[in-house]
């Protein structure tokens, strides 16, 4: 029984002085590897040391000799994604079967162009252009008719037109150019509602 006491005393003794003892490690005699000291505290090897002050109230003091933590040995995360509007364009007709909206600039290939079309009465029957296929996200077709339609462009075309079948009422759009978003599947979630009317 004796041996196994010596044994683990021993043990005790080489697992906080040998040079890979962790942090927290029990202090043996008050003692600890070096980089790492004992914290009167709590009895163990710790990077810092807890001490009291002249009016009793706790003091951390760092080693000297410890690497600090500092912003520089961060590793730099990388940047989170973010959608930019590149650019955008609007337009209107009084009374129409279509219109278009033409962006001050070609587009860039991979950005994924936007389409906010209205109309007082009747929907969209079909957005083209813009170097683009389109897909509806959403519609609200009570009161005013509300459309969102959305396409990944090729870049190859600045101007968005938007058709409906009934031409008795004002219709417009708005094309915004997104740059940032996910070309492969642009739409996550979509739903609408309705509102009182224009």
């Amino acid at each position: 029984m004796e041996d196994v006491r010596w044994a683990l005393v021993l043990v005790t003794c080489i697992g906080c002085f040998a040079p890979s003892a962790q942090p927290g490690a029990r202090c043996a005699n008050g003692m600890c590897p070096e980089g790492l000291v004992c914290s009167p505290a709590t009895d163990t090897c710790e990077r810092t040391t807890v001490a009291l002050d002249d009016a009793g109230g706790v003091d951390i003091v760092p080693l000297d000799d410890a690497p600090l933590a500092t912003d520089d040995a961060l590793p730099d995360a990388p940047p989170l994604p973010m959608a930019v509007l590149v650019q955008q364009a609007n337009g209107f007709s009084a009374n129409g079967g279509m219109v278009s909206a033409t962006l001050p600039a070609l587009p860039t290939s991979g950005n994924v162009l936007v389409m906010v079309g209205a109309a007082i009465s009747g929907s969209l029957t079909s957005v083209t252009g813009g170097g683009a296929t389109w897909t509806r996200a959403t519609s609200s077709l009570i009161n005013s008719n509300v459309e969102v339609w959305f396409g990944v462009t090729n870049g190859s075309s600045a101007t968005v037109t938007v058709n409906r079948t009934l031409s008795i009422s004002s219709i417009w759009l708005v094309v915004f150019e997104w740059q940032g978003l996910d070309a492969t599947a642009p739409l996550d979630v979509a739903r609408s509602a309705n509102g009182i009317g224009m």
